[in-house]
């Protein structure tokens, strides 16, 4: 958010790929798409498996297809609150010492009979596919200023592949120390314009009440707004009231002050957040089409008019994002 309001340019926020299998309790991790390749099965509440109601390969369907359902589900009263169970039992026992030996050992630990006591799991926010628009240099924008790994936006187009954020990671990490150090011998250091400790001086009162219980409400509030309509399944409705929210909560942010800097730094980690929930919730109103993580109800079709990347800048001098379509005019080769 900091590059953002220095000018840098976003793209693709809408994109936030969600893990359908994490585990709240006993010990709150994600689970591994292997116990579904290995047999895994979704039930609702009831019991009833429910995956092949949404999709022909039924548990094995992409990780996209599976928070969605688990969504659906939930929503319609289906689930366990935001969740449903996860049925581990019709993995054989050999399989689970070759290929899950940790995860058992570790809930076993905490009383779970597993394979064979089901899970409670839900989608959970895993990857967002926006961030910093990058060159393939990993230039952003701004110039000295280099983006890569989820700060970068446009390398895994609408949905990622799994496996491929560590692969990118380590190619344009490559590409990105490379060029930023020939770029420094050639111009010498570049200084980006920065008031980051004139701000936290100024967030500074003494006599301010310490912020860490308004923090974490708002923090719960802001994730359970974004959770209920701004989340897996959107629609314009649902986009709206989260807005309205986030500017509400943006208000409430402006107001708190910190009696330290580190007190300062956590008022300030959360108007970054309020920022990236309002760009998030921007760019979806305006991609009226469903297209791979990006599900919209009200759009439930992809749009050949959509094939492209939504644009973002926010510079601290204006008030709102302005948001900006650019359609692709080619597509890769087909393998």
């Amino acid at each position: 958010m900091q590059a953002m309001h220095l000018g840098a340019k976003l793209r693709d926020m809408e994109f936030v790929q969600w893990h359908p299998t994490r585990l709240d309790e006993p010990v709150p991790m994600f689970l591994t798409n292997g116990l579904l390749a290995d047999g895994a099965i979704f039930r609702d509440a009831s019991g009833r498996p429910f995956m092949a109601d949404y999709d022909k390969r039924a548990d094995l369907a992409p990780r996209d297809i599976l928070a969605k359902a688990i969504y659906t589900e939930a929503r319609a009263g289906r689930g366990l609150g935001t969740a449903v169970y996860l049925d581990c039992s019709p993995i054989p026992e050999g399989r689970i010492a070759l290929r899950h030996g940790h995860l058992a050992g570790t809930l076993r630990k905490h009383g779970v009979d597993f394979p064979r006591q089901w899970l409670v799991v839900s989608p959970a926010t895993h990857f967002l596919m926006g961030g910093i628009a990058i060159d393939t240099n990993a230039r952003s924008s701004i110039h000295g200023l280099y983006a890569v790994g989820e700060s970068a936006g446009g390398l895994h187009g609408a949905n990622r592949l799994g496996g491929n954020a560590f692969s990118e990671g380590l190619v344009f990490g490559t590409i990105a120390g490379q060029h930023a150090a020939r770029a420094l011998s050639l111009d010498g250091h570049t200084k980006l314009a920065s008031a980051v400790a004139d701000t936290v001086r100024a967030e500074i009162d003494p006599t301010a009440d310490d912020p860490k219980a308004a923090l974490s409400t708002m923090w719960h509030t802001l994730r359970e707004e974004m959770w209920q309509d701004a989340s897996v399944v959107r629609d314009a409705a649902a986009l709206a009231r989260a807005a309205q929210l986030i500017g509400e909560l943006t208000e409430e942010g402006t107001r708190l002050r910190g009696r330290s800097p580190r007190e300062v730094a956590r008022i300030l980690d959360f108007r970054a957040g309020l920022q990236c929930a309002a760009v998030i919730v921007a760019s979806a109103t305006y991609r009226e089409e469903s297209r791979g993580a990006h599900w919209r109800s009200d759009f439930p079709e992809t749009s050949e008019a959509w094939f492209g990347s939504v644009w973002v800048t926010w510079p601290s001098c204006q008030q709102h994002p302005t948001l900006q379509f650019k359609h692709l005019t080619s597509r890769p080769p087909s393998l």
